[in-house]
């Protein structure tokens, strides 16, 4: 089973929701009511194409391929993204040989997943989300990006939806080590109507990562996150990574443990991280994926592609994806 298009919601997962800051500075090209804040000195803002009919009662992944604003290669320094009503997540990639696609606009298939990179995530959250000195998420010249887009429309009507990102790039340096996205995530998720419920994965780690960032991810009815690293794949090395009481809005805002980048989070070849999610479903419907999730996520450095573990399945590489 293919489940990439929904993973980059674990993601970052971390840096998504939708908002409305105070606004600033008129933009025609925004929509009624969407107010997000004008980009900052040094940074670059990037509108997406509008999302114009998320039907009723949808909950959908959308893709928009846009061309890359910059003349050559550049490193994202610093990124903050924003969404109208209904938006869960946005994320921004870049799709490396996707010239054909440009333009496109549709719901999101694995096929879009199959050669896409991190750079971005969004929305209110991001601004907890710091990039380190001496790291970045890096645009290669020769890239088509796309706006990943999660919406939850909740209501009896057809809705709009947009995106925005405000980014700061700079050129590329030696001395910089770009980074890259981790998730480990399990799709068996299913807890009773009115009742608590339970989510248990594990990931075999297949190559050693340094992560900057590490943190857990559930929607509103989790109640306690814990991830936990057995070294060497021993119970008796087991070693408490994350445990952090759930609160609703944690969705869009979870609690990150950062590390300084010259003493990163070491997972190491052979350790199996061990994620654990409790719930409480207060509806009268039974919770599955991806309404709920139990994830693990994190960013490591140096990487060039997103490693995602569902269930154990590994995918290494640009396929953004498990097999």
């Amino acid at each position: 089973m293919r489940i990439a298009t929904l993973v980059p919601v674990a993601l970052v997962v971390l840096l998504g929701c939708s908002t409305d800051e105070a606004p600033a500075a008129v933009d025609e090209r925004l929509i009624d009511g969407f107010h997000p804040p004008a980009a900052e000195p040094g940074q670059i803002r990037i509108v997406a194409p509008l999302v114009e009919n998320i039907p009723a009662g949808a909950d959908m992944n959308w893709c928009n391929y846009i061309a890359n604003p910059f003349d050559g290669e550049v490193d994202v320094v610093q990124s903050r993204g924003f969404q109208s009503t209904f938006g869960h997540h946005a994320i921004l990639m870049e799709v490396v040989g996707a010239e054909g696609r440009l333009g496109e606009s549709h719901e999101c298939t694995d096929a879009d997943m199959s050669n896409a990179r991190f750079l971005a995530g969004g929305s209110d959250a991001a601004a907890q989300f710091k990039i380190p000195e001496g790291v970045a998420f890096r645009i290669r010249a020769a890239s088509v990006l796309m706006v990943q887009t999660h919406w939850i429309n909740t209501t009896s009507k057809s809705a709009v939806g947009q995106t925005v990102f405000n980014i700061g790039v700079k050129p590329p340096d030696g001395s910089r080590k770009a980074a890259q996205l981790f998730a480990a995530y399990t799709a068996n998720i299913s807890v009773p109507a009115r009742a608590p419920g339970r989510a248990q994965t594990k990931c075999t780690i297949r190559n050693d990562l340094d992560m900057f960032a590490f943190g857990g991810h559930a929607h509103e009815w989790g109640t306690n996150v814990r991830v936990s690293v057995l070294r060497g794949g021993s119970e008796e090395k087991r070693e408490q990574l994350y445990d952090h009481h759930w609160e609703p809005h944690f969705q869009a805002d979870p609690p990150l443990n950062y590390y300084d980048t010259h003493a990163p989070l070491s997972l190491k070849a052979g350790d199996v991280l061990h994620v654990e999610c409790d719930y409480k479903n207060t509806t009268d419907a039974p919770l599955g994926f991806p309404r709920e999730m139990c994830v693990a996520m994190g960013f490591y450095f140096p990487g060039t592609a997103d490693v995602q573990c569902g269930d154990d399945h590994w995918g290494f590489g640009n396929a953004g994806g498990m097999p």
